[in-house]
């Protein structure tokens, strides 16, 4: 996935939690075998290789939630989120025993706005099935999930990508939290709406699951500020922040959704103002 991945773990014997983290990055290295498109033998790849009017094929379990979860993405975010770079998420079609095909071509599936969070949940379910300790993993440090936390939960910063001053501070003590932007891999991100890069300069959303603030961050880099706000007020488990501008020292960003329960704390040189 193009990115480290790190588990941390609270408490506990060490034995135990490295034989469970183990079997995460064992788990890890299984779904980007699936989801991967630059692994010609993945299920996406041979996915993006069909043609319409070709019989659907099998995939894997991983693959077909992880394609469900974008579709279902993809509706509540007006089609701000697309795996499929715009082609519509009707253009791949699920099947009932995890077979596919496609109605479109050429179709690239991309699911580098979702498929880190699948895998942090998923390894979350096996660190579960393990250990009773909190622990929280992380991919690229973009994105963090929590599995239960230590007292005073774990503390994440919100860096600015500029390299200015701490954006904020936050306690996590469950579920997720994301950030996407162009400033470190550059306009990468496609409005699948209009087919131009994202002009945001970054992004945050926190959710419960990861896949879920994996593909909110991504979508809240295209949304308009009245979408985000509507979003985040029909979803009240889900909080985005939106960065401005950057005037000179000063980042500026706006927060949607209620933060009270992270203990967000703005850095000093945040300005926070109606959109």
């Amino acid at each position: 996935m193009a990115t480290d991945f790190a588990v941390l773990v609270a408490g506990g014997g060490r034995t135990a939690a490295a034989a469970a983290a183990r079997e995460a990055f064992l788990l890890l290295d299984q779904l980007e075998h699936s989801l991967s498109r630059f692994i010609p033998t993945s299920d996406v790849a041979r996915l993006s290789g069909l043609r319409p009017g070709q019989p659907p094929i099998h995939i894997g379990l991983d693959a077909f939630e992880c394609l469900l979860l974008a579709r279902q993405a993809a509706v509540d975010t007006g089609g701000a989120f697309d795996i499929t770079l715009g082609a519509g998420p009707d253009a791949i079609e699920l099947l009932e025993g995890c077979r596919a095909r496609v109605r479109v071509e050429p179709l690239r599936i991309d699911l580098g706005g979702i498929g880190k969070g699948y895998a942090l949940d998923r390894m979350a379910e096996l660190l579960a099935d393990w250990i009773d300790e909190p622990a929280l993993i992380h991919g690229g440090q973009s994105t963090a999930l929590a599995l239960g936390a230590p007292a005073g939960g774990w503390r994440l910063v919100l860096r600015d990508p500029f390299g200015g001053a701490d954006l904020g501070v936050l306690r996590l003590e469950g579920g997720a939290l994301a950030g996407s932007g162009r400033v470190i891999h550059g306009r990468h991100i496609i409005d699948p709406r209009s087919g131009l890069p994202a002009e945001r300069q970054a992004a945050w959303a926190a959710a419960p699951t990861a896949v879920q603030a994996d593909a909110l961050s991504t979508a809240f880099m295209v949304m308009t500020h009245n979408e985000v706000e509507d979003y985040c007020a029909r979803h009240q488990d889900v909080g985005g922040i939106l960065m401005l501008n950057s005037d000179g020292e000063c980042c500026r960003i706006k927060l949607f959704g209620d933060w009270s329960r992270f203990d967000f704390i703005p850095g000093d040189h945040i300005v926070e103002e109606d959109a």
